[in-house]
């Protein structure tokens, strides 16, 4: 929690100066008031000899920062990025839905509270982010009933399900029938299933 604090202090402060993910720096900042606190930073860390080093450094910076937010832009505070914070936590979820993954777990990746992730999410991607999930479940599980010859046990653990009966529950709902049926139907229409052991 006071990581994702500091996290989140740390990026409301570059905010302030206008650097953002989408302006990642900020142009025509290095006047003499900017130049003196930073030759004041590099003084403070070569003197070995000060007792409160860190507390005037940490003082330094803060003064560095209000010196560049006096002279940034309204524009360039205001500007609005896309959040690419949801783009990792949808690549994150791709790559990790079959691991048991939680919505909370996701949020924490990448440092943003449960609730904030999954309204944006839902904004963003317009399904929320536990429907994701499943859906990336499923998915995977029309798969390996296509294309395989796994009994639903195996199927089910490799799409993250706790055991067979979960997994042909959230199948149901989502696609209208069991996945008995599933792979039956699609084995009328021509889909030949990959033994497993050639996986």
């Amino acid at each position: 929690m006071l990581l994702k604090k500091k996290t989140f202090e740390s990026l409301r402060l570059l905010e302030r100066i206008g650097i953002k993910s989408c302006s990642p720096y900020a142009a025509n900042v290095l006047h003499d008031g900017v130049l003196n606190h930073i030759r004041s930073l590099f003084e403070l860390a070569n003197d070995a000899d000060q007792s409160d080093s860190d507390l005037s450094r940490l003082i330094t910076c803060y003064r560095i920062f209000e010196v560049i937010s006096r002279r940034t832009s309204d524009t360039s505070r205001q500007l609005v990025c896309p959040d690419y914070w949801l783009q990792q936590g949808k690549e994150y979820m791709e790559r990790h839905y079959s691991d048991h993954l939680s919505v909370e777990q996701v949020a924490d990746y990448v440092h943003v509270t449960r609730a904030h992730f999954s309204r944006r999410f839902h904004q963003e991607f317009g399904v929320p982010p536990a429907k994701y999930l499943q859906l990336l479940k499923i998915k995977e599980a029309k798969r390996l009933l296509e294309q395989t010859d796994h009994n639903l046990s195996i199927i089910a653990q490799t799409i993250g399900c706790p055991d067979v009966f979960t997994f042909s529950k959230m199948f149901k709902k989502t696609e209208g029938i069991s996945p008995r049926e599933y792979r039956l139907l699609k084995g009328e229409k021509g889909a030949v299933p990959v033994p497993s052991n050639y996986l």
